[in-house]
Parts: C-alpha cells; structure tokens; sequence
C-alpha cells in the first residue's frame, strides 16, 4: 500500500491493481497509468466494466477442481488463439464468461494459470491427458 499521496502513479506490470486499489482515499487530483499485456487478465478487467452481471455470474461457482481445470484449460486455449491481438485491436473487445471463469480458476489456486502443468487439453478427443514430463537438468 502506498503511504503517502504521489502525483503521479505508474504501474507498467499492475497483476491484480492491489496496490492501486488499496491506495489510500485522496482528495487532490492524481494520474493513475497501468499496463499488463496478459489477454486473461486485460480481458477480466474490461469485462468487468462493460459486462459486470455475465462476468459475475461466470465466476460464481462452487470449487470443484475439474471445473477448476476445464475452465483453466479453456482459459489458456482462449489466450493461445490470438485472443490477445483482438484485445489490442478493438477497445471494446471482451468475453464475459472466460472473464469469469479466470477469475474463478485464480480465486481457487495458489499461483498464475500456466500451460506447463501436469494437464493438457489433446484437443482431437477434448479431453485432458496427463503431459510427459522431461526432467530439467539443472533441477537438484
């Protein structure tokens, strides 16, 4: 949390916005600059703002951890199809359920969504194999 009141705040990778959001009430004027390419997270923020009660109702939903994964593996599969390039081409561009359920998947784990998990989507059969795993080398 900032302690005191800046002119001006830059957060060029802001995540959550945590630190903004907790910022302290300020009576004065201020300018606020934010950026994160993350499609997933660009996208639940402005679903939130341009479609609140789609988005709310994506993202409520039992912990149920193969919705947890489905939705997950969904997620990543959004991003991978170039959802991003639509993001930056079209200011309105939004999708309200994968907003939800990235704000579901990230509410119900500890950590980021990532692709190189144990699971994967084989996408000829739609449904979720267990990965092969390669040992790193430089692992202890």
């Amino acid at each position: 949390m900032l302690g005191s009141d800046v002119s001006t705040y830059v957060e060029p990778f802001c995540g959550s916005l945590a630190v903004l959001l907790l910022r302290p009430d300020v009576k004065c004027k201020y300018e606020e600059i934010v950026n994160n390419s993350d499609g997933l997270l660009v996208n639940a923020w402005r679903s939130i703002q341009l479609s609140p009660e789609e988005t709310a109702r994506a993202a409520s939903w039992p912990i149920i951890e193969a919705d947890k994964d489905a939705r997950q593996l969904a997620c990543l599969k959004w991003r991978e199809d170039n959802e991003l390039e639509h993001l930056f081409g079209d200011p309105l561009f939004h999708d309200p359920v994968v907003a939800g359920w990235w704000i579901y998947g990230v509410c119900c784990q500890i950590g980021p969504f990532v692709d190189n998990g144990p699971w994967t989507l084989d996408e000829s059969t739609g449904r979720i194999v267990k990965q092969a795993r390669t040992r790193n080398k430089n692992m202890v």
